[in-house]
């Protein structure tokens, strides 16, 4: 089967995980949302961006070494079990450690308990099977629904049974360990691996991940910095609204697009020694980022009031403003490709100096933002200017990834910017319709049913970015592009199942 089968092939998969996980997710969020308050989110926000930080600085990326390496051994993924379990320990004594201070600069006695329960977790993270990466290696992604779906359900069940019980944050706590454990349980089933100890391949996995694990040291650090430094100014109820408006706005582009991105990689190291053919899929990969996220951040912002009184209830309507600017910013910064071109490429120290100027642009910007905030006036204008100087931070670091994409490929800005264009232009023209003028008529009526507004908007536009991005796309000449290769798509959908049909018609009448 050919690279560009296999990618499309598990792409599929993955898609039908993250069409799974969504539901699960959305489920799970209603319902805690309900069960547990703002202040809940707010101070597991606190907890987890203290864990993720730490846990960066000892990150090994060793699944991504054992992607790129061209033949690994048994030994490699001895060496790479071992290694994870060194740092699991390593990390948990760091997160204990630290537990204290933390409690004490925050002022709050409760994130001593939850970050010394996170630390005793942590260790378990190494235990993973190491074989599990030999999926991706070979663009085989089944097992991705399987463990992504049942996870996924383990940790909604034991969050919603502790939410009723406790109602509190423990429910957050115990969920996500519960999709921990399970996954380890669940990869040794999948992909089946006797543990040994052994660091006969270290130097060939860090040489490849030494540079990668800095750049995710400083990437961390960098989007899990918001709540720290938020947390210290504003209380966990306006924090935690914060901390869901992020998880929300980044959900339907995450989960949207990740079917994509999760097969960049492995399907960019398989073409990495011809530049003709990785430069050419990169660009069809970016026009159909492009395509998807912009109509989905675009569309989400639009229809954040009636989906946020839908599923969280009125008392989140304070952070509707929240994930519509967030929504937005995520869905510009989702229209480029460059870490999974760099990684294919082995340009990991690249990858490093791009974190680190990332990192040096936005936190500034944002400190910057909420001080400009903070003098407008109140907590809720902090938040809104912290997330006004995260999006000035994404125009200039997409921009500049975009340069530097050229400098690796060869591939001119002008080309990068020209896949943007129509799918930016089709989703102005759908917001516009669904913010200013479908949302003002609908959302007047108090009385009628918020379901079937959503239900509404959400159709009213998909149908008018089909119209315009088809529009746009017939107006510039019809060129080979990513609409062209949906068109494509949904052409060879269409003879597939002319042919199945046919067949079950020729069944039927016995020829």
């Amino acid at each position: 089967m050919s690279n560009r089968s296999l990618v499309v092939k598990g792409a599929a998969w993955i898609a039908l995980a993250r069409l799974f996980v969504i539901l699960i997710g959305l489920a799970s969020t209603l319902i805690l949302a309900r069960l547990l308050t703002p202040e809940d989110f707010g101070l597991v926000a606190i907890a987890g961006a203290v864990a993720a930080v730490i846990g960066s600085i000892t990150e090994l990326s060793l699944a991504q070494a054992l992607i790129q390496h061209d033949d690994p051994q048994d030994y490699h993924y001895d060496t790479a079990w071992t290694l994870n379990n060194i740092r699991a320990i390593l990390l948990s004594v760091l997160i204990g450690t630290s537990a204290p201070f933390i409690a004490s600069a925050y002022g709050d006695p409760r994130l001593l308990s939850i970050l010394l329960f996170m630390a005793a977790m942590t260790l378990i993270d190494g235990l993973q099977s190491p074989r599990l990466v030999g999926f991706q290696r070979n663009l085989v992604f089944w097992q991705e629904f399987v463990l992504s779906v049942s996870e996924k359900i383990a940790g909604i069940v034991v969050g919603v049974i502790v939410a009723i019980i406790f109602q509190n944050y423990w429910a957050l706590i115990f969920g996500s360990a519960a999709t921990r454990i399970f996954r380890i349980i669940a990869s040794y089933f999948l992909a089946p691996y006797h543990p040994r100890v052994g660091l006969q391949g270290h130097r060939e996995l860090l040489s490849f991940s030494v540079w990668l694990t800095f750049s995710k040291t400083i990437q961390m650090i960098n989007w899990r910095a918001d709540p720290l430094i938020l947390g210290a100014a504003i209380q966990p109820v306006i924090l935690g609204q914060y901390s869901m408006s992020d998880n929300l706005a980044g959900m339907p582009i995450r989960e949207g697009l990740g079917p994509i991105r999760q097969t960049l990689f492995p399907a960019f190291s398989r073409i990495k020694n011809d530049m003709g053919r990785l430069n050419a899929a990169y660009l069809r990969v970016q026009g159909l980022l492009c395509l998807l996220a912009l109509p989905i951040g675009a569309g989400f912002a639009a229809v954040a009031q009636p989906a946020v009184h839908l599923l969280l209830g009125e008392a989140w309507l304070p952070a509707v403003p929240m994930i519509q600017a967030l929504a937005l910013i995520m869905a510009f910064e989702a229209c480029e490709g460059y870490q999974p071109l760099a990684m294919a490429l082995g340009r990991t120290r690249a990858m490093f100096g791009r974190e680190l100027r990332a990192v040096s642009i936005r936190l500034p910007l944002l400190i910057a933002g909420a001080v400009a905030g903070w003098q407008v006036g109140g907590e809720f204008s902090t938040v809104m200017g912290a997330i006004g100087g995260r999006g000035m931070a994404a125009l200039i670091n997409v921009t500049w990834n975009m340069i530097l994409i050229r400098k690796m490929t060869g591939i001119t800005l002008g080309c990068q910017v020209f896949v943007i264009m129509r799918p930016l232009a089709a989703s102005a023209a759908m917001f516009a319709l669904l913010a200013y003028v479908l949302s003002p008529y609908l959302l007047q009526d108090l009385d009628a049913p918020i379901l079937l507004t959503l239900v509404l908007m959400i159709l009213a536009g998909i149908v008018t970015y089909v119209t315009m991005i088809f529009l746009a796309w017939l107006l510039s000449g019809m060129p080979s592009s990513s609409e062209m290769e949906i068109i494509k798509f949904f052409d060879r959908l269409g003879v597939f199942f002319r042919k199945n049909l046919q067949k079950d018609k020729r069944a039927g009448d016995g020829t």
